[in-house]
């Protein structure tokens, strides 16, 4: 325990269009030609190194050239330009929060076909307004805190003020939900403590469990007696994102789209997931199978892949089943969070249902409703 490293990464996107949270990187450049004129139409290309995947784009009519939104790890980029030899850039690295400029020259035709340069650690971002801080395992074992709770070491941050349990203050004057956190380098953007959620493409999904009516069903006969059962068997959530763009993204659970709303502030949509948590002989809908495990993905509809999501159970997913109530809040928060997986998400290319808007409840997606009905 003592060489463990807790490193909280805070990183504040003052970007005043894009309200959003963000977790990972991105890559820029200008390309030019042996004077030092742009060169404008070519293809520029950024292949992950572990796994092989290509991001593709084209310079500007100023030789300028942007990925965006990037996976941390290491890149290869390739620069292809007509009567220029092919210009390759490895180990160029994409940190949290960090724009990576790379000024790309090409060279006269000759007969190398390619010219291969290695990229230089990024010493000093100019780019963008990030700020950066790590604290070390010897401060964390040194400085008091309440709880153990290892989010108060953001007050040591320069530029932090307000309330620090739980992160919930204020840095150089942002709000607090416009702060991302890292964890060793895990994304941890529970703008609530201990609130199921996960960030995934610069959009935070949150579940929060939502009151759902339970019907008294009619009169039986049971055991000489009168009893009437209570429809336990339906259960609701409410989901919120932020950092979502309607013209880009979606929300879907199980495969079908949640119909979200927008609450007014910059980003921020919520909605509500009725569904059959429980296939009892006793209810409304006895014929109707379980929809658990729920599996929410963030759709992105620019690649038709899922960005990211998480799974939610209503029991625990190794099949323990308490036998006494939990002893404090703690305990119980911790049989909650048991419930939910930060993983899990729809793999490869798939399409989802269209917008499933209710009339009778046109903010709710009922799983217990046919698609479209």
């Amino acid at each position: 325990m003592k060489r463990l490293v807790f490193a909280i990464l805070v990183v504040l996107s003052l970007a005043v269009a894009a309200n959003a949270q963000t977790f990972r990187g991105s890559i820029n450049g200008t390309v030019v030609d042996p004077s030092g004129a742009v060169v404008p139409n070519v293809q520029v290309k950024a292949t992950e190194s572990a796994t092989s995947i290509d991001h593709s784009t084209t310079t500007t009519s100023e030789g300028v050239f942007s990925f965006q939104d990037l996976p941390l790890g290491f890149y290869k980029v390739t620069v292809t330009a007509t009567g220029f030899p092919v210009y390759t850039v490895d180990k160029v690295q994409v940190v949290a929060g960090t724009i990576y400029t790379l000024q790309v020259k090409l060279a006269l035709q000759q007969q190398a076909t390619t010219v291969e340069v290695s990229a230089a650690a990024l010493s000093l971002d100019t780019t963008t307004a990030t700020q950066n801080m790590t604290i070390t395992s010897d401060v964390v074992q040194d400085v008091p805190l309440n709880g153990r709770d290892f989010t108060q070491l953001v007050a040591m941050s320069p530029g932090y003020g307000g309330y620090s349990v739980g992160g919930f203050g204020s840095l150089n004057g942002t709000c607090a939900h416009q702060m991302n956190w890292q964890i060793a380098g895990v994304a941890n953007n529970d703008f609530w403590p201990n609130i199921p959620a996960v960030n995934q493409g610069g959009v935070t999904l949150e579940l929060r469990q939502a009151l759902e009516p339970w019907h008294v069903l009619g009169e039986e006969t049971t055991a000489g007696a009168t009893a009437r059962f209570v429809d336990s068997s339906v259960e609701r959530l409410q989901v919120r994102v932020e950092g979502f763009n309607a013209s880009r993204h979606a929300v879907t659970c199980n495969g079908r789209r949640v119909p979200l709303t927008s609450t007014g502030r910059p980003g921020e949509y919520v909605a509500g997931v009725r569904f059959k948590a429980w296939k009892l002989a006793g209810s409304l809908q006895p014929t109707i199978d379980s929809h658990a495990p729920l599996t929410f993905d963030i759709f992105d509809r620019w690649s038709s892949r899922s960005l990211g999501g998480c799974v939610y159970h209503v029991v625990h997913p190794g099949g323990r089943n308490y036998e006494t109530f939990p002893v404090n809040s703690y305990e119980a928060e911790a049989r909650r969070l048991a419930r939910f997986q930060d993983h899990g998400h729809t793999p490869g290319f798939f399409d989802y249902s269209g917008d499933e808007r209710s009339i009778e409840y046109p903010m709710t997606l009922d799983l217990r409703r046919p698609t479209k009905v």
